[in-house]
């Protein structure tokens, strides 16, 4: 590490065995204490690399609303076909109009943190982030009519995680979805 880096942002002090070096929590800035990180974080977060990275640039409603552009060969599959894919020895979870394949991930198998989630459309629950039963139906709340468009954005960057890490293996038919 060079000098430069070594030294506080704060104050410009070393960092010393009593006081090991404390760094930004979204770049590679160091601290020689909490009390320095604390005094000069509103003036780093101005120029701060990694807070600016971290903000996305929000979609509008509109935009999260347009239909899904449908891979070919993958089904329409009902409600009822979703809640009963583990008869088949299947984990699948309906988010955004897409079924995806967490068939395999320990997280979704019995047990598991998010076991609840299989077998249901997960859209509402995860924009608003709550998870009550009522959350898990589509019939009574649906994303496309009943989310702002703050809750779209983060159920956006679920289907956006999702997606890198799980297979669209088919899409929501009838999901009780009326504009």
């Amino acid at each position: 590490m060079s000098q430069a880096q070594s030294n506080c942002l704060c104050c410009g002090r070393p960092p010393s065995d009593q006081r090991p070096p404390v760094r930004c929590d979204a770049c590679t800035v160091y601290y020689c204490s909490r009390d320095c990180k604390e005094a000069n974080a509103s003036e780093h977060l101005k120029t701060c690399k990694g807070a600016k990275r971290a903000k996305k640039p929000q979609k509008s409603k509109e935009e999260l609303l347009r239909p899904i552009v449908k891979k070919d060969g993958l089904p329409d599959v009902t409600l009822e076909e979703l809640a009963d894919c583990t008869a088949n020895g299947r984990l699948w979870m309906g988010c955004m109009g897409r079924i995806f394949d967490v068939t395999g991930s320990e997280f979704y198998s019995a047990g598991g943190s998010y076991a609840s989630f299989v077998g249901k459309d997960t859209s509402v629950a995860l924009g608003k982030m709550k998870f009550n039963p009522e959350y898990f139906d589509p019939r009574a709340l649906h994303w496309t009519r009943d989310l702002d468009e703050r809750e779209l954005n983060i159920l956006q960057d679920w289907v956006d995680k999702f997606g890198a890490k799980y297979e669209v293996v088919g899409y929501i038919k009838d999901d009780g979805a009326t504009l």
